[in-house]
């Protein structure tokens, strides 16, 4: 995009100047993206070649590199696309940035040091992924975020990794109400050219910001040329991106004039060194109405003096309204008029969030409860020596139950490992009704939502009520596929209708468990049923494990291991006091008069002291 953007604004320029005495030579180089190859590229043309200027490159990690270099080469560097903020004219002199840089500056404040009426960032969570994580580390850092407090996600990344990110994100259900989503302007500049339908798959209802591009006659020729240009080179595109040019390609254009104006005004220069500071210079102070608007450079970068804000509707960017420094978020752009800075966004058009939501942007700053929160059922209240194990308390403040101690942090630390969200609250043993200390009650509620072993319908759930009505279509649909191919060539599908439609049936069932007895003729026919019965060899040992580990799976139940010889030995048994543990002992057959009730280990620890002591 950028290379037919240049070379129409060449192209164009010595049209509009044919009496020109200089005129630009492009070099091209290609990097593949490499920032050594690009450097290497650069390096190559300011000391073999000799070049006056450099046009580009178009990241600003490559820019980095080829700054330095052209610091020392001092050969003046002109990028389009590179919009760091990280490259200041104090510290590369010799670059210049035709676009405008990136402001990436959030400034976290507590509450009480939020300005009234004004906008204030908290940044409760950064995530960091390089371009080349995998969609399964996309989607870990995606849960992580899930079960954060905020809802609202800043986005700045390539447009390449931002696809990835958010058909991720829509998998994950962080599309849908209550999300919002903001992208900075090196993605959104580039929305023009997705394609769209992963725009109106993955992207709804994404707030962008992008340097606003004022429309004119001659930037809609310039789009319809570039269109003609870019078909004319690439008649047999298949590319998933549209054939679209967006800001970097309009100031990629401004850029090309820019250094060709300044060439023509420094053509005077004899030596080659000092031309290059003078082409430094013209540029520096070219000033021209551009397709990108008024081109002019201020403190070696492009002057952008308003800010367009789009919502993704449909399968493109709707603009709702501008940023400017001086009057904030408004509607239009109106620059005679007397209205105050505004930071609401009641001046702005109508938003529609993900989800379709019109309301989605309150919610942002909410907790979590996406599919609602899980309760984890805690006991209490627990005896005092046992507050290391498990501890529960009630905020007097909030009333949360707050819960600590070593079986909390396995839990807490088990769900962090988990690589989705798991959003839960913990809920005291009383709140179900129950008396407070009662085990048994709270033992009773686990096994009743687990234990399904002694249904009479234990057979139906190793699989899904869908997966058997699909599996029972198939079969049906498997034997009248066999008898299609068969009953015109093989006499054992023939016969009264009643009697081939019970083969059908019998057919296709018989294969669960490999006892059809018909002969199959048709080639046809055997692959059919070679490819049925090896999906029913799948399905049978699926059922056949789901429902072992069902009927094998430990209970919820308190289990002593020889607890009989105990009770044939006579041996003591201890167990902690108000807890579930001496009603099943009594249960097993244990005489009352063998159990010791402990309210500490160290309560325990002193009475088997005095037992033994007494037995010397």
């Amino acid at each position: 995009m950028s290379r037919i953007s240049i070379n129409m604004a060449l192209s164009d320029f010595y049209a509009a100047h044919p009496n020109s005495t200089t005129s630009v030579l492009l070099l091209p180089r290609y990097s593949a993206g490499d920032v050594i190859s690009t450097a290497a590229a650069a390096l190559d043309l300011m000391i073999n070649h000799e070049v006056h200027a450099v046009l580009g490159p178009q990241r600003s990690v490559e820019a980095s590199f080829v700054a330095e270099l052209a610091t020392k080469a001092r050969v003046p560097v002109v990028s389009s696309s590179a919009t760091s903020p990280l490259f200041v004219p104090s510290q590369t002199p010799y670059f210049i940035r035709a676009a405008q840089s990136t402001p990436r500056r959030l400034v976290p404040s507590p509450p009480s040091c939020r300005p009234s009426g004004g906008a204030a960032s908290s940044l409760p969570y950064r995530c960091a992924l390089p371009t080349y994580a995998s969609d399964d580390r996309i989607s870990v850092e995606l849960y992580k975020l899930k079960t954060e407090q905020t809802r609202v996600f800043v986005v700045h990344m390539t447009s390449t990794f931002a696809r990835r990110l958010f058909a991720r994100a829509e998998n994950a259900g962080m599309m849908a109400e209550g999300y919002v989503w903001i992208a900075t302007e090196g993605f959104t500049c580039l929305l023009p050219s997705f394609e769209p339908a992963v725009v109106l798959d993955t992207m709804q209802g994404v707030l962008g910001v992008r340097p606003f591009v004022r429309p004119s006659e001659a930037l809609r020729d310039f789009q319809r040329r570039w269109r003609r240009e870019f078909w004319k080179e690439n008649p047999n595109y298949t590319g998933t991106d549209a054939a679209e040019v967006n800001n970097f390609g309009v100031w990629a254009y401004d850029a090309a004039w820019a250094v060709a104006m300044a060439a023509r005004a420094s053509v005077r220069s004899a030596r080659n060194s000092s031309h290059r500071e003078t082409l430094l210079e013209a540029i520096s102070q070219t000033e021209f109405d551009g397709l990108g608007g008024k081109f002019r450079l201020v403190k070696g970068a492009l002057n952008v003096s308003a800010y367009e804000i789009v919502n993704v509707i449909g399968e493109k960017a709707t603009r709702i309204g501008f940023w400017t420094a001086r009057y904030g978020l408004t509607r239009g752009l109106n620059w005679s008029s007397e209205s105050p800075y505004s930071a609401t966004r009641d001046g702005l058009g109508p938003v529609i969030w993900p989800g379709e939501s019109t309301s989605g942007a309150g919610k942002g700053g909410r907790h979590p409860r996406a599919g609602g929160s899980y309760g984890s059922l805690v006991p209490g209240p627990v005896e005092p020596g046992f507050h290391s194990f498990l501890n529960v308390e009630k905020d007097p403040v909030s009333n949360e139950t707050k819960a600590s101690g070593y079986v909390i942090d396995v839990f807490e630390a088990a769900v962090r490992q988990l690589p989705y969200a798991l959003p839960f609250e913990y809920v005291p043993e009383n709140a179900k009704g129950k008396r407070a200390g009662d085990y048994n009650a709270l033992v009773q509620e686990v096994s009743n939502q687990d234990d399904r072993s002694n249904s009479a319908w234990i057979f139906l759930k190793p699989l899904t009520a869908e997966l058997w009505l699909v599996s029972a279509a198939f079969f049906v649909f498997t034997g009248i596929v066999v008898w299609a191919l068969e009953h015109r060539i093989n006499e054992e599908f023939r016969g009264p209708w009643n009697h081939q439609i019970g083969t059908v049936f019998y057919f296709s069932f018989s294969t669960l468990v490999f006892a059809h007895r018909e002969n199959v003729v048709s080639n046809f026919s055997r692959a059919v049923v070679i490819i049925w019965v090896f999906v029913v060899l799948i399905l049978q040992s699926s059922y056949t494990a789901s429902l072992t580990s069902m009927l094998t799976v430990q209970r919820f139940k308190p289990i002593v291991t020889d607890y009989k010889e105990l009770i044939d030995r006579g041996e003591y048994v201890g167990y902690l006091k108000d807890s579930f543990v001496k009603d099943v002992l009594l249960k097993w057959g244990f005489h009352e008069s063998k159990l010791r009730p402990y309210k500490s280990p160290n309560n325990m620890r002193t009475h088997w002291q005095k037992e033994a002591k007494m037995e010397v």
